[in-house]
């Protein structure tokens, strides 16, 4: 009975509220607000120059209306103008207020959209800390929406910044994950190619066959839609890959249509980008006219665009979200006339005295799901890292119990014919017996080595030692201790990395890498054949590049998969039945990763193979 009569008394304050607050929001300002949305949501892409004169009024409507969903929308559309115009500090300080609007009226349709733009603002103002960070909310409330096309557009842009981060393992699977989830929905977007178009930009330096591919998948669907100013990166990437490919008249063409699309859709950052790629041509072709034409044009808008002033300006204006409160806002509100504060005061008072108790009711259950999964979370990583943790315990019994058998057992068997049969064996078989035991014993030492190492490594108990160092010089000592071997099979070993060349690294873990990969390039390499020990070096820029490549038997694809997977090691035997542990390649891949490095291998079958190692170009003052 109670609760019926408060409800009775709710509908009569609300009847009486519509009755005397509603001369006070005339229907021609609603009107006026719903066609300005309108105008903005249709026309908005078509970069209309007095855009922010026509949100400054529909913001303005929107504060008498108490309209605040359509204020945050106004400020995530000028957040976007802004951006797209390379004014990123205006552009970032309407996408936080639009934030704070979305948290505080609980807009779950437009709060995931505007985490995710500013994760990208973020990243195009290489904050890319705070980019991640902003992009895993979103996705955490897209996964919320159950909003797979969405989430599949974060994970676009999670690969742009870790492209940015050169953390390349990262890049590749943000990207085809992403893919993954476009194909199962069936959907052909524009996050398709721009995860075509980051692909691309990875396989320039190794496959332009595949890049040129990937590119073309790009701009085909990018030419399905009317409104494409994101094209122009993919062309201007294309424009960079004809002129690695020595094609520059192809190249010309194509940067020049990015140029104009960047133009024609006022895109500050593809306007310099554009710029910079026909510059690279221009000088290319000797045409010096036309290449400082678009040289002053990169640098006229480079500056003030993408500068560290601009940098600064947006962690200021982020620290002043975090920092301050409502006051603007709480200014206008108190322009309001007493009579309309009144009534609404009455009827919140009463909708919060309905809602009390239930709104208790939820947050209990809320906390106590969040606790829930929380500790569901936990649960599935301890899973995770349990399962990984089988898998090398697996690993060094397999070891123990087979590969370490192996050489003992030898030795065992060789002790127990010398010790019945000593005096009875020529001098030539003793002899033999004996040097087939010391190569038992080395092979054994060399294994427990490598055991151990990799155990040191997987505890963490490695610490990395940077210093400055000289990679011909240590490649050579190298070269020096497997000498004997690769005499053995008639192997020429070349260092061919410069003598003069330095850089800072951990010298030991680079020695251990050389060392492995070395010794496996002489045990699948036939007799006669050669390894090649080189760097790319000649204009270093965040990363150096060292190969080494071999014309060994080669492996297939499945082969490749398997070699740096602990529990699915890849064992082979050499061209003159040399044994291997698999252990060698595993404590390569841990040293690179330690040193913020990686390692990759391009192989066929029958024809030979090629380990990349690629470690950062690291500076002696950040480490002394």
């Amino acid at each position: 009975m109670q609760i019926a009569k408060n409800i009775q008394i709710l509908a009569l304050f609300t009847t009486i509220f519509f009755i005397v607050v509603q001369p006070l929001f005339p229907n021609s300002n609603r009107q006026k607000l719903d066609s300005i949305l309108k105008i903005i949501e249709k026309d908005r892409n078509l970069n209309l120059s007095n855009l922010p004169d026509i949100v400054e009024k529909g913001i303005q409507l929107s504060l008498e209306l108490n309209d605040y969903e359509s204020k945050c929308k106004f400020h995530y559309y000028l957040g976007s103008y802004y951006h797209q115009t390379g004014n990123y500090s205006a552009s970032y300080n309407n996408l936080l207020q639009a934030l704070k609007l979305s948290e505080k009226y609980k807009l779950k349709e437009l709060y995931p959209e505007i985490l995710r733009f500013l994760g990208e603002s973020n990243r195009a103002t290489a904050n890319f800390d705070l980019a991640l960070e902003y992009l895993d909310k979103s996705i955490t409330e897209y996964s919320s929406l159950n909003n797979q096309e969405m989430i599949a557009r974060c994970y676009n842009r999670k690969s742009a910044v870790f492209f940015e981060y050169k953390v390349i393992d990262s890049m590749i699977y943000y990207a085809n994950l992403s893919n993954k989830i476009m194909s199962d929905i069936d959907s052909n977007s524009l996050t398709l190619a721009s995860n075509y178009n980051i692909l691309a930009v990875f396989y320039i330096a190794n496959n332009i066959d595949l890049a040129l591919h990937y590119f073309n998948k790009s701009k085909e669907i990018y030419d399905r839609y009317e409104y494409n100013p994101d094209k122009a990166i993919t062309l201007i990437n294309l424009a960079r890959l004809y002129l690695t490919k020595n094609e520059p008249d192809s190249a010309l063409a194509i940067a020049n249509q990015a140029y104009e699309l960047s133009n024609k859709y006022n895109v500050a950052q593809y306007i310099i980008n554009s710029s910079q790629i026909l510059n690279q041509i221009y000088q290319y072709k000797r045409d010096y006219e036309n290449a400082y034409k678009y040289l002053s044009k990169y640098e006229e808008l480079k500056d003030s665009i993408i500068g560290y002033k601009t940098s600064q300006q947006i962690t200021n204006i982020q620290n002043q979200y975090l920092n301050e409160g409502r006051e603007k806002e709480l200014n206008h509100e108190q322009d309001l006339n007493f009579y309309k504060i009144t009534i609404l005061v009455i009827i919140i008072i009463i909708v919060l005295l309905f809602a009390a108790v239930f709104y208790f009711k939820q947050d209990e259950q809320f906390k106590k799901n969040k606790e829930l999964e929380q500790k569901n979370a936990l649960i599935n990583s301890q899973a995770i890292e349990l399962k990984e943790l089988n898998i090398n315990k697996d690993l060094l019994f397999s070891i123990v119990a087979h590969d370490l058998k192996n050489p003992i057992s030898t030795m065992q068997l060789i002790a127990t014919m010398l010790r019945d049969n000593f005096n009875s064996l020529p001098e030539e078989e003793k002899i033999d017996f004996v040097n087939d035991l010391i190569i038992s014993t080395e092979a054994a030492q060399k294994l427990l080595e490598n055991l151990l190492l990799w155990s040191r490594s997987q505890r963490n108990l490695i610490n990395v030692f940077y210093e400055r160092s000289n990679p011909f010089e240590i490649t050579s000592n190298v070269i020096s201790i497997l000498l004997p071997s690769a005499k053995s099979k008639n192997i020429r070993v070349i260092n061919k990395i410069p003598k003069d060349f330095e850089f800072v690294t951990d010298a030991n873990m680079f020695s251990t890498i050389i060392r492995n990969l070395v010794t496996n390039a002489i045990k699948f390499t036939p007799g006669g054949g050669r390894v090649i020990i080189e760097c790319n070096c000649d204009t270093p820029g965040a990363f150096v590049e060292f190969n080494i490549s071999d014309t060994g038997v080669g492996m297939t694809e499945e082969e490749i998969a398997r070699l740096f997977q602990p529990g699915r090691r890849l064992v082979g035997v050499g061209t003159n039945n040399e044994k291997g542990t698999g252990l060698g390649l595993l404590i390569c891949k841990d040293f690179c990763s330690k040193m913020d490095g990686y390692i990759n291998v391009i192989s066929s079958k029958d024809e030979g193979s090629k380990f990349v190692i690629v470690l950062p170009f690291k500076k002696e003052t950040e480490y002394y």
